[in-house]
């Protein structure tokens, strides 16, 4: 392989004869007339080691494939797209989905039979690697017409849609939403399911905009009480912060150890969200340890962030992340030992494999009260004990780190970092935000095309859906934080490149891949949010705020129609797509513009700019209209600013609302009525 993906790289040394997706693969496919097997992963997943270690590094069942087969290996960060379309497939086959992804393909790219792990050889009631592949290679030879009929078949179940014209989704669409989380919400610990749960901090930003809309107090409470779960388990790092990928249990108490960078931003968001509703420093704790963990663990010397740690260390799932009584003693000391364990519920025996995933099922604040403690001292004390436990942590063999520099993932820590700048009042997270964005711009982009990613000093890749919508949803918060025009006039090309790239003409809404890109047997369109937020449901929001920002009609015909393409699938589970439904909120308005036009006094502007982000406000975009220059810049994306001048010389506040503006301010406390619609 001549790749740079680190995912790749992992398996270069392989005795199985992989390719990388592309045309020299399926040429060869059909000159050696032979199936394709494709296996889709990445570099921190940890039943990818697994397979790789039982099958893919046995030399047996390695002559088996290369005698039988040609083996294609895709990085799924790389490839998001690839991945989609082959994991729909087998959901289509009626299996569950998950990594690594093992597919079975025609020389022309039809799948024909799939799964996700297999055990090398027969065990658990389940059939071995060695066996799938004899009795495929058998079929391939004996029994080819069946093995493409199916393929056929699952290739016809992949194009359905749902012809017509649709009305446009309405307020109670969100609604039903509500419901149906209320009905799978777990009292007791939070989320939405009994059983393995994910973070989907965009469903509590969901949860968030409906509280704001219905004053629906339900929403309001389930993602407060998942934020507040989340963040007293295991699934969160409370030596250096960050979160892992999901928790294996009820109580998010023992995590899958990988920690990635979109888990990162996007809950984030949700604490910086949770913290302008309630004020609980708590919430701005955690923001600020996320933050510091992704600045100090995963961001590249130039500006990028890195795309994950992986679960293994040592060779062992967790192993950097568990501890022992003895441990802490021997760093602490006995006094502090024995508050920090009661603190962390650290025990004797432990509560995973003998020792202890650190967790804290009281806040700060709670445990100081109850220890007698005053909270400023505890803190001082806590966070000593921490820097402590945390030097003795990084002398451990580290987990692997993933180096790629993905865009769409970076357009998310762009909107974190950006939004968390605000609404802390932390113009060094609007710092790093903007060195990340230039940081994409200038590697990740040739013209008005992006790349997918960024590594050993080359981007590589074709840019997808998500990465534009991400990077321009991601440089719209930045204009929020920086108020620098040039970050707008970026997002509003980045949008017309994306709308001419990825659009279905026909029916609406995007396609995963450019027109383009990738050959694939169907092209898809993801619209349901899943780990991470679809590419449709960003593109949606990005194209509902440049309609309210720019007043383009045009746009607002795209949007709609989108919209009402998705409405058969949103109507059905809409619980399904939060973020889709966090875009419609925006869509349906009431959108409020606070314009802050700046005269002599720049303290004033100031203070209206805290005033206003001292708010949760998911509808309102603010913006400055500066004299000379770049006046005339932010003018030319937003026309509506050009009449909004200074009175008298002064920093003066316009709020409007659903195209009517009520009389402007030029002091903090005539700003405070304005903006509360007093």
């Amino acid at each position: 392989m001549h790749e740079r993906s680190p995912y790749l790289l992992q398996h270069a040394g392989n005795p199985v004869h992989w390719y990388a997706w592309g045309e020299e693969a399926f040429k060869q496919a059909h000159q050696e007339d032979k199936p394709v097997f494709l296996s889709i992963g990445y570099s921190t997943c940890h039943w990818c080691h697994v397979m790789e270690r039982e099958s893919f590094e046995n030399t047996a069942i390695a002559a088996i494939m290369n005698e039988n087969f040609i083996s294609i290996k895709v990085d799924r960060e790389e490839h998001p797209d690839i991945d989609h379309f082959y994991m729909n497939a087998l959901h289509s086959m009626g299996s569950g989905g998950g990594w690594p992804l093992s597919m079975f393909l025609t020389p022309d790219r039809k799948p024909f039979f799939g799964g996700t792990y297999f055990p090398p050889t027969d065990r658990w009631g389940k059939s071995g690697f060695d066996t799938i592949l004899l009795l495929i290679a058998k079929e391939w030879k004996s029994n080819r017409r069946k093995l493409f009929e199916h393929a056929d078949s699952v290739l016809d179940s992949l194009k359905r849609t749902v012809p017509g014209k649709h009305e446009f989704p309405g307020a109670v669409t969100l609604q039903n939403a509500v419901a149906q989380f209320i009905q799978n919400f777990d009292p007791v610990y939070g989320g939405f399911s009994s059983g393995t749960k994910f973070p989907m901090a965009h469903v509590l930003s969901f949860l968030f905009r409906c509280w704001d809309r219905f004053h629906d107090k339900d929403a309001l409470e389930m993602a407060l009480h998942t934020l507040d779960r989340i963040a007293a388990g295991g699934i969160r790092d409370h030596l250096a912060g960050g979160f892992h990928r999901y928790a294996t249990d009820r109580e998010w108490l023992v995590p899958h150890f990988e920690k990635m960078l979109y888990d990162q931003a996007l809950l984030t968001t949700a604490y910086t969200e949770a913290f302008q509703i309630t004020g609980n420093d708590n919430y701005r704790r955690i923001v600020s340890e996320t933050l510091g963990y992704m600045t100090n663990y995963l961001r590249h010397p130039e500006g990028g962030f890195y795309c994950a740690e992986d679960a293994d260390s040592g060779g062992k799932e967790g192993e950097f992340y568990l501890w022992s009584r003895e441990e802490i003693f021997t760093t602490l000391g006995e006094s502090d030992g024995v508050l920090f364990c009661a603190f962390h519920g650290v025990t004797e025996g432990g509560n995973f494999e003998g020792r202890t995933i650190l967790s804290a099922r009281k806040t700060p604040e709670q445990f100081a009260e109850e220890s007698g403690m005053d909270a400023a001292v505890f803190n001082k004390w806590s966070e000593r004990c921490r820097n402590s436990m945390l030097a003795l942590r990084d002398r451990r063999p580290r987990p692997l780190r993933d180096h790629k520099i993905l865009t769409d993932w970076n357009g998310l820590a762009i909107s974190a970092f950006s939004y968390a700048a605000r609404a802390l009042q932390e113009p060094r997270f609007a710092k790093t935000a903007s060195e990340v964005a230039g940081f994409i711009l200038l590697n990740m982009r040739s013209g008005d095309r992006l790349y997918r990613s960024y590594c050993d000093r080359s981007p590589a890749g074709i840019g997808l859906l998500t990465d534009y919508a991400f990077l321009c949803n991601g440089l719209i918060d930045l204009y929020e934080a920086t108020f620098e025009e040039r970050w707008l006039i970026e997002a509003r090309s980045l949008c017309g490149a994306m709308i001419r790239l990825f659009r279905d003409n026909d029916t609406g809404g995007f396609f995963i891949g450019p027109h383009d890109g990738e050959r694939l047997p169907v092209s898809l369109k993801e619209s349901a949010d899943g780990a991470l937020p679809s590419g449709n449901s960003t593109a949606l929001m990005v194209m509902s705020r440049l309609e309210h920002i720019t007043g383009d009609p045009g746009l607002r015909e795209l949007t709609d129609a989108a919209f009402r393409a998705f409405v058969p699938e949103i109507s059905v589970m809409p619980a399904g797509y939060p973020a889709m439904l966090s875009a419609l909120d925006y869509r349906l308005g009431p959108r409020r513009e606070a314009v802050i036009a700046t005269g002599d006094n720049n303290e004033t502007a100031r203070l209206f700019i805290n005033e206003i982000n001292n708010r949760y406000a998911p509808r309102t975009f603010v913006c400055i209209h500066r004299p000379g220059e770049a006046g005339r810049k932010l003018e030319a994306v937003a026309p509506f600013v050009k009449y909004m001048k200074p009175r008298d010389g002064k920093a003066t506040l316009y709020v409007c609302e659903n195209n009517e503006c009520r009389l402007p301010a030029t002091d903090s406390d005539e700003a405070r009525i304005l903006f509360d619609g007093k």
